[in-house]
């Protein structure tokens, strides 16, 4: 690949719209050549590499939102309600952290720090693992059996 396409992998990587990165790219016909740069095998192989590394395995996926609806992120919270970032990030957990906000006032300013709510987490869970459905009704199975057993002390009886 030539440095204009790898301009355009990387644009096109970031709006996936093959005029708009031509476009980015400096091409001078974007509406004609972008698609036509998308059929390109470097380029195929170059978006396919990209999309690997950056997967996520539905395992992975399953584990950070675990870790929200446990609400790990509020280890990260000191006493005062001050976040810990430097912790957070040594422990590899600031994808738990939804945003950051600052706020400042007359005579200083903070930070507002919001982990991801793990309410909303479990409930993603619980509709994975296919304990209620989309109207949040629990799924109760048509038929149960019962079987009463006997203990051994009620057969000696």
């Amino acid at each position: 690949m030539n440095i204009k396409q790898q301009v355009f992998l990387e644009e096109y990587l970031c709006c996936w719209n093959a005029t708009e990165a031509a476009k980015r790219a400096g091409y001078k016909h974007p509406n004609k050549q972008g698609p036509r740069l998308l059929v390109h095998v470097g380029i195929q192989e170059a978006v396919q590499k990209r999309l690997q590394e950056k997967h996520m395995s539905a395992d992975e996926v399953l584990a950070r939102v675990a870790e929200i609806a446990r609400g790990i992120g509020s280890e990260y919270f000191d006493e005062d309600g001050n976040f810990d970032f430097l912790k957070a990030r040594d422990d590899d957990k600031m994808h738990l952290v939804h945003s950051v906000a600052r706020t400042d006032g007359e005579k200083s300013s903070s930070l507002k720090v919001e982990i991801y709510d793990a309410l909303t987490a479990l409930n993603m869970m619980g509709k994975n693992l296919k304990l209620w459905n989309e109207d949040q009704k629990p799924v109760i199975p048509s038929e149960i059996t019962v079987r009463f057993v006997k203990s051994d002390e009620q057969k000696d009886a």
